[in-house]
């Protein structure tokens, strides 16, 4: 199974002058890439964005390219999940003094595919 992450980002590795986000191809250990953007990304809204081909993806942020990854790329059927959890573990722990109600707003999803 191929899992393509175009962004994940842990809330402990937000502030006010950055967010960190990973972006990850789960095949190989090669295609890990932590970026650091310069604003809290959760103050607005952002299209992410990733193309992915035989043996390169390519991810942007606001239609910036943020990160290449060659290698292999193995078919597969595509499948797009959307969530917002909290987990602690490989993260860090859970802050108990988060405030609730969380939201994790989506404007819109569009998914294309080329042509052959």
């Amino acid at each position: 199974m191929l899992e393509i992450d175009i962004f994940e980002q842990q809330g402990r590795l937000i502030s006010d002058t950055e967010s960190k986000v990973d972006l990850n191809v789960h095949f190989t250990e090669s295609a890990h890439c932590l970026r650091t953007l310069p604003a809290d990304v959760s103050s607005d809204f952002h299209v992410w964005a990733v193309d992915w081909q035989e043996g390169l993806i390519t991810w942007y942020f606001d239609g910036e390219m943020m990160h290449q990854y060659k290698g292999p790329t193995p078919p597969g059927k595509m499948f797009v999940l959307l969530a917002l959890f909290q987990y602690s573990g490989w993260i860090g722990e859970i802050d108990p003094n988060l405030e609730y109600p969380r939201d994790f707003e989506i404007d819109y999803v569009r998914v294309y595919q080329r042509l052959t």
